[in-house]
């Protein structure tokens, strides 16, 4: 009797729960590239691995990712049975892109200037003023490197294969910027490191008209984060440093990184122009 006492006590209370004491999770079903680039994180511990490889032999089909051991992983349609080390192919791709960024004059890139207007109260008057950055760049562009395994899949005739990346040491900054409020008008620079950051590459593996191409389906620079800014110059005006790292973060988003995906597209495309792939992949 006691017992029935207390389970209508409770739903008694239940109803007066509030609203706010209830979680509600929403889930988004994730698009391809979330789906690869989840794939390829689950396999970044593997990126001090030197012996991935797979195995391409006649009559099948299948998903191949870098592992440890040396256990064959079929791959394609081909008559021909051989072992392709894709980390090795991929790390001596990027030490001939290296050399070619800086060579082209790539490594430091120009990026579009900021002009930006802002509000600040002064007593009971808002006070507008105007902040300008001009003469801005992004660099070290060549330190482009591999965070995880190369992670290949086949279907029909082709090889599909991902990779993950991220520029070791990428800086952003401006060489002059100027700042107007009221009487007051800092000028200085601004330096940023981008501390991290990650960038999501796919190309396929095919065979057309007797020739092996390779072509870049994908460049992504699909995460970037942990600013570190230093701004000279401001003096009394150092509230404004809030506003220029969000203003620098945003043009990050718009500006920047667009950029950064298409100069390292640029280049890495050209690379792969002259990448005989026939040398790795056989024949289907």
């Amino acid at each position: 009797m006691a017992e029935g006492h207390v389970w209508l006590l409770f739903l008694l209370c239940g109803f007066h729960t509030p609203l706010e004491s209830v979680g509600v999770q929403l889930v988004g079903i994730p698009s391809e590239t979330q789906l690869t680039e989840a794939l390829i994180n689950s396999e970044r511990h593997h990126t001090s691995n030197v012996s991935s490889t797979l195995t391409v032999c006649d009559n099948s089909e299948g998903l191949i990712v870098g592992s440890d051991d040396l256990k064959p992983l079929d791959v394609f349609n081909s008559t021909v049975c051989g072992t392709v080390n894709l980390n090795k192919i991929v790390d001596e791709l990027l030490d001939g892109l290296r050399v070619d960024i800086i060579k082209q004059g790539k490594d430091r890139i120009k990026i579009p200037d900021i002009d930006e207007t802002f509000n600040k109260r002064v007593y009971f008057i808002k006070v507008k003023g105007e902040f300008k950055g001009e003469n801005g760049w992004v660099e070290s562009l060549s330190t482009i490197h591999r965070t995880a395994d190369a992670v290949a899949s086949s279907y029909g005739k082709n090889l599909s294969v991902s990779c993950g990346f991220g520029l070791e040491h990428l800086e952003v900054g401006y060489d002059r910027y100027r700042a107007k409020f009221m009487r007051l008008g800092p000028h200085g620079k601004i330096n940023g490191i981008v501390g991290k950051n990650s960038i999501l590459l796919k190309a396929t593996v095919a065979w057309t008209n007797q020739n092996c191409t390779v072509a870049l389906n994908q460049l992504v620079l699909d995460s970037f984060g942990d600013f570190k800014l230093k701004v000279t110059g401001l003096g009394p005006m150092n509230w404004l440093l809030s506003k220029i790292s969000t203003w620098i973060l945003q043009h990050f988003e718009s500006e920047i990184k667009g950029r950064v995906e298409s100069t390292l597209r640029e280049e890495i495309e050209k690379k792969l122009d002259h990448f005989d792939c026939s040398k790795y992949f056989p024949k289907p």
